[in-house]
């Protein structure tokens, strides 16, 4: 055997004992990770809220985040949690954080009540972007003043959306009726649009919610021409824009309908 053939045995050599050593390497490695995820020490213990949540029962709902217990903190999915929470109709968005060695922190940004809706099937409460977060309580301290009735019939439940420009322009005609005089009774949502029923009892029909600065504008008008010429309203309709009118307490002297425009 010569030099030549001597040196590769030695080549041969020193690469099988770096081989061995890697593999030895690559096993080593593989048992630190098999005792991490199956280390008591890395499982989660702790799931802890940041702010304060009133509704606990709500959080119960994640079942993701109630299982995480006894899991390695190593293999939890956080953005998954985070989807699972964020599901629930009461919340807006959640951050969840993992601590080692076995703690996770789950912040909680809850949807703020704007209104009550009043459906055929219950009161709900319901934030500006028109989510429905859940049932009214008659008795709760913080509840929305914004009430609005739902006339269509339509059953609701949490986790559904209202149209969210219904609830915006239902928040301008609180704001700006009482300038104009009017004091709103009760707020309608149906088949004829937006309708606000005020203190006096006129029936105040907008309808859909375009125009809606012109229709206040024309509504200006026609009280204007009430306080010039009282008579007994019913209702006022303002959904034809071109020309809006009044609707007199039907008697025995007076009309159905009078129609009357915005002066220019």
């Amino acid at each position: 055997m010569g030099p030549d053939s001597d040196s590769g045995w030695r080549v041969f050599a020193r690469w099988l004992g770096w081989s061995w050593l890697s593999v030895a390497n690559l096993l080593a490695l593989c048992g630190v990770i098999a005792l991490l995820l199956t280390s008591p020490q890395f499982q989660v213990t702790q799931v802890i809220i940041a702010r304060e949540w009133q509704s606990s029962a709500t959080l119960a709902q994640a079942h993701e985040l109630s299982n995480v217990v006894g899991r390695s903190i190593f293999l939890l999915q956080t953005g998954r949690l985070e989807q699972e929470i964020e599901s629930l109709p009461s919340v807006r968005a959640a951050q969840v954080r993992a601590r080692l060695p076995d703690r996770i922190i789950v912040e909680i940004t809850k949807r703020q009540p704007a209104a009550v809706w009043q459906a055929v099937n219950g009161a709900f409460l319901v934030d500006l972007e028109g989510q429905i977060i859940g049932p009214a309580a008659d008795d709760a301290p913080d509840q929305p003043t914004m009430v609005i009735q739902e006339t269509s019939g339509i059953e609701r439940v949490p986790g559904q959306r209202i149209e969210r420009r219904v609830l915006l322009a239902a928040r301008e005609l609180r704001r700006v009726l009482p300038q104009l005089g009017i004091d709103p009774l009760a707020i309608e949502y149906g088949t004829l649009g937006l309708t606000v029923v005020g203190s006096n009892g006129w029936r105040i029909i907008f309808g859909e919610l375009e125009q809606l600065n012109a229709k206040l504008e024309n509504l200006a008008a026609i009280l204007d021409l009430q306080r010039r010429q009282p008579e007994p309203v019913e209702v006022i309709d303002l959904r034809p824009v071109e020309r809006p009118y009044y609707r007199l307490i039907p008697t025995p002297t007076t009309p159905g309908a009078v129609p009357t425009t915005q002066p220019r």
